[in-house]
């Protein structure tokens, strides 16, 4: 504004032909070191910004690296020796991380791998022990994650094992609640439903398998491990003729066998014959 009004100033002298008699005038602007004082930055901003940066390198680096370490110690503990590991699982799964989840998620994987094979060998307490700390923390990541099947999955894995432990069927009902939650959520995918129809086997519920697996070949009929647990599923519900009928219609669909399947289709078909063959005689 200064120099606009000097300008007119100069301008309208020049014109006039008289001499340039400048006024200072005020303004209210104020030079950049009246603006800006030169200040030091205290001590206290320092210290913060510091505590700020370590923080931030404590959650996001520091401490998943320690539950990362710390959930491999329970793995390994736990295909090692799982009664052994069952203190350091323990303390990985209260270990204050904010991939807790998947810490839960890892373990549990593990416990049903070696659970499944080892629990007699270990006991039926230190199993429950085992199966109670799996279940509970699995439950956990359900209220978490609950559209997070994977956990289901494990979760009815567990339940099963359960059963077999204890003797007790509560346990299959638990499972086949917990898959069938997992399967109004996923309606299609074969894990589920040949884990649910597997549990619905056990718990003389064969007409409810029967029509999952009928139901997963007409959704998608080339898949080979479908045809084996259908034939199975009527092989265990009384069902014998029916089971070489499940393998006519795999080869009308041209479904490419395993090995394995292929030796498993081959086991039913041999015992269904003989059944029938019996029944006729």
């Amino acid at each position: 504004a200064l120099i606009s009004v000097l300008a007119f100033h100069s301008c309208h002298s020049r014109e006039s032909g008289n001499p340039v008699n400048v006024i200072p005038v005020k303004t209210g602007i104020l030079s950049v070191s009246q603006q800006s004082p030169d200040k030091k930055i205290g001590n206290g901003v320092i210290i913060s910004v510091v505590a700020v940066g370590f923080f931030i390198i404590f959650i996001f680096n520091i401490q998943p690296a320690r539950a990362n370490q710390k959930t491999l110690d329970a793995i390994r503990a736990l295909m090692s020796d799982p009664v052994a590991g069952i203190p350091i699982t323990k303390e990985a799964l209260e270990f204050t991380s904010p991939h807790i989840d998947d810490i839960r998620s890892d373990i549990g994987r593990t416990v049903s791998q070696s659970l499944n094979s080892s629990w007699q060998k270990i006991g039926k307490d230190k199993s429950n022990e085992l199966l109670t700390l799996v279940t509970d923390n699995l439950e956990k990541n359900l209220i978490l994650h609950p559209l997070d099947i994977r956990n289901q999955l494990t979760l009815a894995q567990m339940y099963q094992l359960g059963a077999i432990i204890n003797n007790n069927g509560m346990y299959l009902t638990k499972a086949e609640t917990v898959l069938e939650d997992a399967l109004t959520k996923s309606p299609k995918r074969q894990q589920i439903i040949y884990s649910l129809s597997g549990v619905k086997m056990q718990i003389n519920k064969s007409a409810e398998a029967i029509k999952m697996l009928e139901q997963a070949i007409a959704d998608n009929p080339r898949i080979g491990e479908t045809y084996w647990r259908l034939a199975y599923a009527y092989k265990m519900s009384g069902q014998e003729q029916k089971v070489t009928e499940v393998v006519k219609m795999a080869r009308e669909n041209n479904v490419k066998f395993s090995e394995q399947e292929q030796g498993i289709l081959n086991q039913f078909v041999l015992v269904s014959n003989t059944a029938n063959n019996l029944k006729k005689k």
